[in-house]
Order: structure tokens, then C-alpha cells, then sequence
């Protein structure tokens, strides 16, 4: 009999089940080391400076992302933009935002479900002196 269970229990050690048929206790896992946490996206902020003489002229946009660990990116090439009003600007996939006509408008730009929003003036007062606007964000955390 003695060498029967010899037998078995060279066989479950082949078929992974020695520690079953042996009474031999599985060897322990090393504990994982735990991973640094995931760093997320706290801010996006929209910046940028237009000047529009007449309807069509445009101005390049940036979108600046801010993490968790405090550290900072400009993400203009990876952020989905938006005009809230196509028909006063609208703005590509760049961010570059093109006048159409005078009014105000949200441009939105949006990096890994965080928003920041920046509110465009768009005005054609006189066309011999260009209206030369700053502008700085609101920033919508959704």
C-alpha cells in the first residue's frame, strides 16, 4: 500500500495537485507590492489670445493639463475641442477658433473626461482697428 501512495503522489505532483494528494502544503505566494495610484487629470485650462477683424480669421488655442501629482502637459493635440455656438466660432479639432460672427461663446476643451471652458468675445466693431482680446479659463471639473 505504502507504495501505491508513492505512486499517487508522484503522479499529483505531475498534474499539479501533490500539496491534495500528498498532504504537502501549496508554497506561499509572495504578497504583490502595491502600485503607485493611478494619476488622474484635476484641471484643464484653456488659454489662448484673439484678434478678429472680420469674420474667418482665426487664432490657435492651447489646452494645459493638470495631474494629481501636481505635475503640468499641454495636451492642445490630445484634447476633444467644442464650440457651445458654431454659428458666432468655431474651432477645430486643434484648437484652432475661427470667427463667424459677433457674440460670445464657450470654447471647450476636453482631456480624459475633464473640461476646461474659456469664454470667446467675438465683436467686429471697426475693421480698421482689430479688437485684440486675452482671454482666460473657466475651468469645469465633470
Amino acid at each position: 500500500m505504502k507504495r501505491r501512495l508513492s505512486v499517487t503522489c508522484a503522479i499529483g505532483a505531475l498534474i499539479g495537485l501533490a500539496g491534495v494528494a500528498c498532504d504537502e502544503r501549496a508554497p506561499e505566494q509572495p504578497t504583490p507590492t502595491p502600485t503607485n495610484p493611478t494619476v488622474t487629470v484635476t484641471t484643464v485650462t484653456v488659454s489662448g489670445t484673439a484678434v478678429f477683424d472680420r469674420p474667418g480669421d482665426a487664432a490657435q488655442f492651447a489646452a494645459m493639463a493638470t495631474f494629481s501629482n501636481g505635475t503640468t502637459q499641454n495636451v492642445t493635440g490630445d484634447t476633444t475641442w467644442q464650440s457651445a455656438d458654431s454659428g458666432v466660432a468655431a474651432v477645430s479639432q486643434t484648437g484652432l477658433v475661427s470667427a463667424v460672427a459677433a457674440g460670445d461663446v464657450d470654447i471647450r476643451a476636453s482631456y480624459r473626461m475633464v473640461t476646461g471652458t474659456l469664454r470667446v468675445r467675438v465683436r467686429f466693431d471697426d475693421p480698421q482697428q482689430p479688437l485684440d482680446t486675452s482671454l482666460q479659463g473657466t475651468i469645469i471639473v465633470r
